[in-house]
C-alpha cells in the first residue's frame, strides 16, 4: 500500500531536530569511546578485525541506501511539485521527504555508531572514520527550505 503523500506534513524544523539528535547521539558516544576504556588494554585482536570488516560492510551498504531513499523521496515529491513547493514555502516538510530523510539519517547513523562501538572495543583508530563520515553525511542530509525546494525543482 502506497502512503498518501497528502498526509499531514512535518515541519522542516522537526525533521532537522531528528537529524541533529542523531548527530548529537553519535558525537556523545564517540566522546565516551575516546575517554573511557572498558577493556583496560585487554583486547581481542581477532574480534577487532571482524568488527572493522563489519563496519566497512555497513558503510558501503548503508550510505548508498541512504542516498537511494533520499532520491526516492525527491522523485515522489516531484510528482506533486507545485503543492510541495507551497508546503516548503510554509516551512512544512512533505511526508514523503520527511520519511525518507529520517530513514536515510538512521541508516547513516547506524553505520557511524557501529564504527564508534568498534573503536570503543578495539581501539583501532581507523574505525573512527565511520562516525566522522556519518556526521558529514547527516549534515548534508539536514533539510533546509532552500535545499529542499532546489531538489524538488531540479529533480526529474
Amino acid at each position: 500500500m502506497t502512503p498518501d503523500p497528502r498526509a499531514r506534513s512535518q515541519t522542516i524544523q522537526g525533521v532537522q531536530t531528528v537529524l541533529l539528535a542523531l548527530i548529537l547521539g553519535l558525537c556523545t558516544f564517540v566522546a565516551v569511546a575516546l575517554f573511557v576504556d572498558p577493556m583496560q588494554g585487554d583486547r581481542d585482536p581477532e574480534l577487532g578485525t571482524i568488527l572493522l570488516a563489519v563496519t566497512g560492510v555497513l558503510l558501503t551498504s548503508n550510505l548508498p541506501l541512504a542516498f537511494f531513499f533520499r532520491a526516492r523521496g525527491l522523485r515522489s515529491a516531484v510528482q506533486r511539485r507545485e503543492e510541495v513547493l507551497q508546503e516548503l514555502g510554509r516551512g512544512e516538510m512533505p511526508p514523503e521527504l520527511a520519511r525518507t530523510t529520517i530513514l536515510a539519517g538512521a541508516l547513516v547513523e547506524g553505520a557511524g555508531l557501529f564504527g564508534s562501538v568498534t573503536f570503543f572495543l578495539s581501539r583501532q583508530g581507523v574505525a573512527l572514520v565511520a562516525p566522522v563520515l556519518a556526521v558529514l553525511v547527516l549534515l548534508f542530509l539536514l533539510p533546509t527550505r532552500e535545499r529542499l525546494a532546489e531538489g524538488v525543482r531540479g529533480a526529474s
